[in-house]
């Protein structure tokens, strides 16, 4: 099928070229080329928005040229996102931010208010892929200003408030997001393809908010919409499918759904949507009492959002606004450079014109002339020499100023937005260095975990089990020292990286860590809670005298295996 639409499009294509060399020697049939055009545009737009195959780039890029020939300046801007949008799920950002640009200074130009609202939503979509919510709630209030000033309603509105909905579900504000996909979901009149992506959001914050069966029935309302899906939409159609039915109790038939679904996603760059599937599977053999299976998927969970954290540090995505920025004024320094050297040159000229004139004219004209002509070259040099001054020193404090958000973004990047401590991203970044350090010296891995966090969330909700987390942090850096490094390791799981630090040691901290923990009272909504917590460690290296023998990563799988065998037999342990 994928062929076909392809070989339509190259075929509309060489149609299109032919017909616009006969249509320019003729001087007539251009509005009928014009729809032409479009009906390839069309075809084309589907292909991209379904696979995101890139062999379509050749093809956009040559449509491209095609609009050029008709001075179509809207679908120029439309094949430019198009671009942008398959340099985006290949995780080439750089390349669709420039795409972006592209795209916006057409549209500005042009006062197309619509186009403009267009690639500000591309813009958003961009800025969530790289997860700066900030940035991309600017661009959304942007789209709500020109929606506002030109009026437009229908789909733009629909994708403001989609878009908004989306923010909130990455920030885990799963009420206000069921609250504001609701309306949409029951409206009639919605597109096909809008109405799938809000019932995907919907049922999502559905499924977060523990109402899985109002989640299945918005599912199964849009069955039949399931045709103009993307294939990554698919896949989440049937992950949350597989997540209602294990939330209601159905473990097997969680687990035939998304051991199917897996398989469709091998050999794809789908490594999130596959991370989802593998926990499902987990938990579906946890409740059917499976544990070898529920571990052998642990294992490959963590394995693909491991792999999903490499790239994401290998992409650098948060230097990209600052490299561009840079690019940019290097760009325009170097266009100062060259009309600076061109006044010099018609300086020059001048200066010779006035050597010529002093073989024609008397000498105390000549005279006259050449001090004006010195006297007007100092000053130009003056005034140069002032502009470049204060150029170089704006430049400077760009600079400085670029550097300064470049730490505050590296700091945010390390940091756990909840508890405040140190992150996974952290964790990696310093961990190899930290082995280097500590060769000769004895430390030790611990993976500390709450008993029965589940319980609470479903019983207290989502900001009680916020709250838990935050003073379980607490209490961990109470128990550590300042040079031990506290990270949370993911949900209610931390791990602690204690340098210099013998065996017995580590057994002494990780019981004080356990009986502070079973103490403590957390305070919920005027309840005092009583939580355990399950620690697993290992010394690092695990025999002194083969200090090669295992990794840091071996050493992390034996202090997990320590937790697992401490919440099996019998927790707080």
């Amino acid at each position: 099928m994928k062929r076909c639409v392809l070989l339509f499009i190259l075929i509309q294509s060489a149609l299109l070229c032919v017909q616009a060399r006969e249509a320019n020697g003729r001087g007539i049939g251009i509005s009928e080329q014009r729809q032409q055009l479009n009906v390839v545009y069309d075809e084309l737009r589907r292909a991209v928005r379904r696979d995101y195959d890139l062999s379509l780039l050749p093809r956009i890029r040559v449509f491209r040229e095609q609009a050029k020939s008709f001075g179509d300046v809207p679908i120029i801007i439309d094949s430019y996102l198009l671009e942008g949008a398959l340099f985006e799920q290949y995780g080439a950002y750089k390349d669709a931010l420039v795409m972006h640009f592209e795209a916006l200074a057409l549209a500005e130009k042009s006062h197309d208010e619509q186009r403009i609202i267009d690639v500000y939503f591309a813009f958003v979509e961009l800025e969530v892929e790289l997860e700066r919510f900030d940035a991309a709630e600017r661009y959304l209030h942007k789209i709500s200003k020109a929606l506002q000033r030109s009026q437009i309603g229908g789909t733009p509105t629909y994708l403001l408030s989609l878009w908004q909905a989306q923010i909130l579900q990455f920030k885990g504000s799963y009420r206000e997001v069921v609250a504001k996909m609701r309306p949409l979901f029951e409206q009639t009149n919605l597109p096909d393809d809008l109405k799938a992506k809000v019932t995907l959001l919907y049922a999502r914050g559905l499924l977060s908010s523990g109402e899985f069966e109002a989640a299945r029935r918005a599912l199964l309302e849009v069955k039949s919409l399931q045709q103009v899906y993307t294939s990554k939409e698919q896949i989440e159609y049937q992950i949350l499918l597989a997540k209602c039915h294990l939330q209601a109790g159905e473990f097997y038939q969680a687990e035939l759904l998304a051991t199917k679904e897996l398989q469709q996603t091998f050999d794809t760059r789908y490594l999130t949507e596959q991370g989802e599937l593998q926990q499902i599977l987990a938990n579906a053999h946890v409740q059917q009492q499976q544990y070898k299976q529920a571990h052998l998927y642990i294992q490959r969970a963590l394995m693909t959002e491991r792999a999903i954290n490499l790239q994401k540090r290998s992409n650098k995505v948060l230097q990209l606004e600052a490299q561009f920025s840079v690019a940019q004024q290097k760009q325009q320094l170097n266009v100062l450079e060259r009309d600076n050297a061109q006044q010099a040159q018609k300086l020059e000229r001048q200066q010779q014109q006035l050597e010529n004139a002093r073989l024609t004219q008397q000498r105390w004209i000549l005279l006259a002339l050449l001090l004006f002509g010195v006297g007007g070259f100092l000053y130009w040099r003056w005034q140069n020499k002032r502009y470049l001054i204060v150029l170089k020193q704006q430049v400077q404090a760009r600079t400085a100023e670029l550097a300064e958000r470049n730490e505050r973004l590296q700091a945010l990047s390390f940091t756990d937005s909840l508890t405040g401590l140190r992150n996974r991203h952290y964790f990696f970044s310093v961990i190899d260095g930290f082995i280097s350090q500590t060769q000769q010296r004895e430390s030790v891995l611990c993976l500390v975990d709450i008993d029965h966090f589940k319980r609470i969330n479903d019983t207290y909700g989502h900001a009680a089990g916020d709250v838990i987390l935050q003073r379980f942090a607490e209490i961990l850096k109470q128990c550590t020292r300042r040079s031990d490094i506290v990270v949370r390791w993911g949900g209610e799981e931390f791990l602690l990286l204690m340098p210099d630090m013998s065996r017995q040691e580590a057994c002494e901290v990780a019981e004080r860590i356990r009986l502070q923990v079973s103490s403590y009272p957390f305070v919920i909504n005027d309840h005092i809670l009583t939580c355990t917590c399950s620690i697993g460690f290992a010394p690092l290296p695990l025999v002194p005298e083969r200090d090669k023998w295992l990794n840091w990563e071996q050493t992390l799988e034996l202090a997990d295996v320590g937790l697992y065998i401490a919440k099996e037999t019998r927790r707080n342990a």
